[in-house]
C-alpha cells in the first residue's frame, strides 16, 4: 500500500540539496535553490509522502543529533545540556526564539503566519534520566538495528520535534502556525504554566497538535481527537463551625461531606 521509492533527481531534488548542504545539516537557510522551480510549499510533481522520503536522511541525522544530547531535567543533573538542546532545536526553526520559563531550560517558539485558524505545535526536548540498567548500548548514542532507531529521547520525545519540522520542510498550503517545543516536561513541574499566566496570547490557538503520543499499532500514525488535559486544584468546603451528630442533626443540617459529594458528582454527565 505504501507508494514506491524513488530515485531522486530533477529540479526539485537538486533544489532541496542544495539549500539542505550536503542533507545532513539541522536546517536548510538557503532557499533561493527553489527560485526556479516554484516555492518549496508547492512541490511540484512530488506528493508530500515524497517530500518525506526526499528529506528522510536529513530528518534522521536531525533526531540522532537531539538523541546524543543527555537534556535531562530533573534535580542532580547538568544544565548545560539543556541549553546545548534549546539552542540546537532553536537553531532547527527559522525565525525561532527562546521563551524564559521560570527555574527551568527555555523552551523555544516560532511562529509562521498564515491564513484561517491557528495550529500550535507541541513537542519537548528535555528526557527521563537513564537507569544504568536496561541498555544494551549507551542511551545517547543513537544506534539503527532492524531499521528503528534506538536511543534515550528517541522517541519520547525529540521525535515529535523532528515530526513537526519534517512537516514545515515538507511545505504544503498551511494556516497560521505557531510552535512550541518545551524544555521542562518530564519533570512534571509545569512551570509552562506561569509563562501561559504571564503571556496568555503567546500560545493561543485553536488547535494543537501534540506530538508527545505513542502509536496503537508499530509502523501505523496514530492520531488522537479531542485529547483532554488535566487540572490540580484543592477544594475546601465549609458548612457549620463544628460537626454534628448525624443521627440527631442528619438531614436537617448542612453536611459538608454530602454537599462536596454533589459537587463532584455535578462535574460529570452521560453526554
Amino acid at each position: 500500500d505504501r507508494a514506491p521509492r524513488r530515485e531522486l533527481g530533477g529540479a526539485v531534488d537538486d533544489a532541496h540539496a542544495a539549500a539542505a548542504g550536503d542533507r545532513l545539516d539541522s536546517a536548510a537557510r538557503d532557499m533561493s535553490a527553489f527560485e526556479h522551480v516554484g516555492h518549496p510549499s508547492m512541490l511540484t510533481r512530488m506528493s508530500l509522502r515524497d517530500a518525506i522520503l526526499a528529506d528522510a536522511e536529513r530528518i534522521r541525522a536531525d533526531l540522532e543529533r537531539l538523541v546524543r544530547i543527555p537534556s535531562i531535567a530533573f534535580a542532580g543533573h547538568p544544565r548545560a545540556p539543556l541549553e546545548e538542546a534549546a539552542e540546537t532545536v532553536k537553531a532547527m526553526f527559522d525565525g525561532a526564539r527562546f521563551v524564559d520559563v521560570p527555574d527551568e531550560a527555555p523552551s523555544v517558539f516560532a511562529e509562521y503566519p498564515g491564513p484561517g485558524p491557528t495550529v500550535l505545535l507541541y513537542a519537548h526536548y528535555d528526557v527521563q534520566p537513564a537507569p544504568a540498567d536496561g541498555w544494551e548500548t549507551d542511551p545517547f548514542t543513537p544506534v539503527v538495528r532492524d531499521g528503528r532507531l534506538y536511543g534515550l529521547g528517541a522517541a519520547d520525545d525529540k521525535s515529535g520535534i523532528v515530526a513537526h519540522l519534517a512537516a514545515l520542510r515538507a511545505g504544503g498550503a498551511r494556516p497560521h502556525v505557531k510552535v512550541l517545543i518545551e524544555g521542562s516536561e518530564e519533570n512534571g513541574r509545569q512551570k509552562l504554566l506561569e509563562v501561559v499566566d504571564r503571556d496568555p496570547e503567546l500560545m493561543r490557538a485553536d488547535l494543537f497538535v501534540i506530538a508527545d503520543g505513542g502509536n496503537w499499532k508499530l509502523g501505523e500514525p496514530t492520531l488522537v481527537e479531542t485529547l483532554r488535559g488535566h487540572g490540580k486544584l484543592t477544594v475546601t468546603l465549609r458548612t457549620l463551625e463544628n460537626a454534628l451528630h448525624s443521627g440527631q442533626f442528619g438531614g436537617a443540617a448542612p453536611d459538608a461531606l454530602l454537599a462536596l459529594t454533589r459537587m463532584l458528582a455535578s462535574l460529570h454527565d452521560d453526554a
